[in-house]
């Protein structure tokens, strides 16, 4: 059966993160060529260019992963509805959703998952009896990606549940020290933001400015220490295991 499994996040660092985390897994970039730093056309299981701002990735066992950066939170659900309607012609084996937690080490909310399940419900899906929060919706398999992460505040981690506050926490485990700096730059005279986007590209410019905005989120990958401060990371909010899953599709 021709089918397509689909990621929707929310913006382009989301996309970014998402296609380290991908090659860091053994997928392929179908957009990336060998021999040149120029991307190929690429298209999907029914010969649809993959357009506005989507890639395509294909597992070991080639199945074929959509990633669409849906530009806002308040979009996924909005893309969700249009690919679930679009099922019937183009079938889909799992649907990820993901979506920063936006709540706060201080003040905690399920807000996130909320919307997934709530997601779910306007199309009469149910949960799956497991224990990873799993749905399903007639023969699609969804499963929610939420950032989040359990750390302790530290230096140089912001407080909202966040893609910025996962990575900060990571990097900052691998390194205190850039932790502290990162804080006690934010806090300097003449004071700025301090925002979760503040910590995240607080890292970039003193670390991984070479790469560039985009490759940033997907460089964090590249080093095996960080990445794996990241594996432990997604693997405790249950993220981990969806991946895995879709990895081995």
């Amino acid at each position: 059966m021709t089918l397509q499994h689909v990621i929707l996040c929310e913006g382009y660092d989301d996309r970014s993160f998402w296609t380290g985390w991908l090659l860091h897994i053994g997928l392929q970039n179908l957009a990336s060529r060998p021999d040149s730093s120029r991307s190929k056309r690429v298209t999907d299981p029914w010969g649809r260019s993959v357009v506005d701002g989507q890639y395509g990735f294909v597992t070991a066992s080639g199945a074929f992963v959509r990633l669409v950066p849906c530009r806002g939170g308040n979009k996924v659900a909005p893309a969700a509805a249009q690919f679930l309607n679009d099922h019937v012609t183009h079938p889909i084996g799992r649907l990820l959703l993901n979506l920063d937690a936006d709540d706060t080490t201080q003040v905690a909310s399920t807000s996130a998952r909320d919307a997934i399940a709530g997601m779910v419900r306007a199309h009469a899906g149910k949960p799956v009896p497991d224990d990873d929060g799993t749905y399903c919706i007639g023969d699609v398999t969804v499963c929610p990606i939420v950032w989040e992460c359990r750390d302790a505040d530290a230096p140089g981690v912001p407080s909202k549940q966040t893609l910025e506050r996962l990575i900060a926490a990571a990097i900052v485990a691998v390194d205190p020290r850039r932790g502290e700096n990162v804080a006690a730059w934010l806090a300097a005279v003449p004071r700025g933001g301090d925002s979760h986007k503040h910590h995240a590209l607080s890292y970039l410019a003193k670390w991984y400015a070479d790469h560039g905005p985009d490759d940033f989120f997907r460089e964090l990958w590249r080093d095996p220490q960080t990445a794996n401060q990241l594996e432990l990371r997604l693997r405790a909010t249950g993220a981990w295991t969806h991946v895995d899953a879709l990895a081995r599709a």
